[in-house]
This record gives structure tokens, sequence and C-alpha cells, in this order.
């Protein structure tokens, strides 16, 4: 653990760290990788708060991001980061956010309302199911988890998005593995780029 100015910093494999303000109730997870292929300088790529005050952009401006970052860069805190969540019991459940907004069964949420920013213009409306073919079914990949693998999973996750359902549990089917492991290999294909970074939402 780290004490920087009025925040204690937890650092936890698979990049996930925990900045819990001394001063006031407010927690901030954040994980960090290499920013660019071939860099060696992690950063954060991802931040969720929770606080007790309303979150406003004052309270973001507190955190001491800058700091992290540096301690997060420093051999034993890089070390630290770097060993596998699985053998410490897993990482946070919080690399599919997109299956929240669909209920367990895979069945969108109804009313399913969006509202969508477009320069400055606000668009409402349900969001339609695109149609597009699906992709072949997914098999367990054993030991060995190739790039082809987690290319074709990122195929079959955004499929499975644009048509409403939660893409963990189904590949889970499909496959016949855990749906921890399936989020395991979500996180895996958004490491290596196949997939966007996970958006903020609720954990597990």
């Amino acid at each position: 653990m780290a004490r920087l100015d009025n925040w204690d910093v937890i650092y936890r494999p698979g990049g996930w760290i925990r900045a819990r303000g001394t001063d006031e109730d407010t927690t901030v997870y954040l994980r960090v990788r290499d920013s660019d292929e071939g860099s060696s300088r992690l950063n954060v790529h991802y931040a969720a708060m929770a606080s007790e005050k309303p979150i406003s952009v004052h309270v973001w401006r507190f955190v001491p991001f800058e700091h992290i970052e540096q301690h997060a860069n420093q051999k034993n805190y890089r070390s630290a980061l770097a060993l596998d969540p699985d053998e410490f019991g897993g990482g946070p459940a919080l690399d599919d956010m997109d299956s929240y907004f669909v209920d367990d069964s895979g069945e969108p949420w109804q009313p399913s309302l969006t509202v969508q920013m477009r320069d400055g213009a606000v668009v409402h409306g349900m969001r339609p199911k695109r149609k597009t073919t699906e992709p072949p079914r997914l098999a367990h990949p054993g030991r060995r988890i190739s790039d082809e693998f987690l290319r074709d999973l990122a195929t079959m996750y955004r499929w499975l998005v644009d048509q409403g359902q939660a893409p963990a549990p189904e590949i889970a089917e499909q496959t016949g593995a855990p749906v921890a492991t399936v989020r395991r290999w979500i996180a895996r294909s958004r490491e290596a780029g196949f997939l966007p970074p996970g958006r903020v939402g609720r954990a597990g």
C-alpha cells in the first residue's frame, strides 16, 4: 500500500488499484495498462468512483492520478500489478459491463431507452437490434488461449451485445466454461485490443 497525501492506495494483481480518501468517504477503482504497443509505461485506462458526496468534476480533480501512476511504474509496485489475479482469488468482475444492460436470461430490459449525444443535441429512442449474420459458435480453446480465439470471442461478444443478449452467459453455454472463466477471456480480449475497454458500471 502507498500513502499519498490524504489517500491510501493499494496496488493489486492484474493492474488493479484502489485509492481511498482519508479525509472524505470517497473510493476510486483504477486499472492501469501499457498505453501503446511497445510502451513500457503504465497509465490509467479505467476509473470508477464511489462517494458519499455527489460526484462532480470538483471531486475528480482531487484524485492524484499522476502520483498513482508514478508509484505504479516503480519496480516493486509494478511487480505486484503484473501478477496473475487468478492466483490471488481472481480480479474484480468489471470487464463485462455491457451484460448489465440486458437481464439474466439474455433478453433486453423493457423498456430499453437510450440517449445519444450528437454535437450537443440529445436524441431519445429505442436501440434497434442490428441485423447481422450470427458468427460461428465458439468451442472451448483448451489450455492455450490464442489470438485467433480471442478475436473470434470478440466477434461473438459484439454480435451478442447487438442482439441484446448477455455475452458472458451465452459464451459460457457455447464453450462449456464457467462464466467467471469467460469473463477472464473477455478481459484478455480487451487487453489484446480486440474489444474496447470495459465501461463503468456494476461490479459482479
